[in-house]
């Protein structure tokens, strides 16, 4: 039996792994912990799936073990299968999954939910909802909402006197989301 410190230690190395690029030795600790139900090691194994790092691309497989995490209620597990759906063009899909992602108050789950209103992708059209969901996601630190959010200002969703609060803010957030992404692309604020 592994213990919630040595599950830790293991997975902070299997992450430490991928970072480093070495995604076969990360794949190979997220496998074992992910058989023995960890949730975390579940969604970081399904999520080596989608994309391909140290395993063949199988979203077959991906969807096996995000579905595995999401089923223990784990909200990055249930946006990564809002994601699939979405790329899948299966929107009402998606929104099932960006809702119970965005219910735990996950922020891509909120900021994705808001894409789908904006587009009116899987849901009737709705520039307030997502000019609402946008604001929420930012509000919990999601630059790339906070992006989303100005750009929606600009447009004129919310009244013309939103412009020049949109503009305002959009000055202000893309200097930090450039520091962000030459940093570490993968943040969770701009994902």
């Amino acid at each position: 039996m592994t213990s919630k410190l040595d599950t830790k230690r293991l997975l902070d190395d299997a992450y430490r792994q991928y970072r480093k690029g070495r995604h076969e030795e990360s794949v190979s600790i997220y496998s074992e912990l992910a058989k023995k139900g960890n949730a975390d090691a579940q969604r970081f194994l399904g999520w080596h799936y989608l994309r391909g790092f140290g395993v063949t691309k199988d979203q077959k497989e991906a969807r096996f073990w995000l579905q595995k995490a999401a089923d223990q209620n784990e909200p990055m597990a249930e946006w990564f299968l809002g994601r699939v759906c979405f790329l899948e063009n299966d929107y009402k899909g998606a929104k099932g999954w960006f809702e119970r992602a965005a219910a735990k108050g996950f922020e891509p789950g909120i900021h994705w939910l808001g894409r789908l209103y904006r587009y009116g992708l899987g849901v009737t059209r709705d520039k307030k909802k997502a000019l609402e969901l946008f604001k929420d996601a930012a509000d919990k630190g999601n630059l790339r909402a906070r992006m989303e959010y100005c750009v929606c200002l600009i447009l004129g969703y919310e009244n013309l006197s939103g412009i020049p609060k949109g503009i305002c803010l959009w000055i202000k957030t893309v200097p930090e989301v450039c520091k962000i992404i030459f940093n570490d692309p993968e943040d969770w604020r701009v994902i």
